[in-house]
């Protein structure tokens, strides 16, 4: 899935529907079935999204690991602040 989705949007959306997946399994531990639809899917949509744009561009740098190496981090970085800043909306009480 990997290689595949930074060409393909089948194998894009593939890719999400698993990360969701998992997200969901984890996400029954730390919210309500209300909740937990809406901060899966979320996420699910960002992961998505980011995904399509950072997956263009680490393919693109696969000979280079030293950028390469700094496209994942940032990948990455994206993805457990889009996490963080999910789980901060939807745990926090409504004033």
């Amino acid at each position: 899935m990997a290689v595949y989705k930074s060409w393909s949007l089948k194998w894009l959306t593939i890719h999400v529907i698993v990360y969701t997946a998992v997200v969901t399994v984890f996400g029954l531990f730390v919210f309500d079935l209300a909740l937990l639809w809406k901060y899966a899917l979320l996420n699910g949509g960002i992961h998505w999204v980011v995904d399509f744009f950072t997956s263009k561009v680490v393919s693109r740098y696969k000979e280079k690991p030293r950028l390469f190496f700094v496209f994942i981090g940032f990948d990455q970085l994206l993805h457990i602040l889009s996490l963080l800043w999910t789980y901060y909306l939807y745990s926090s009480p409504v004033t």
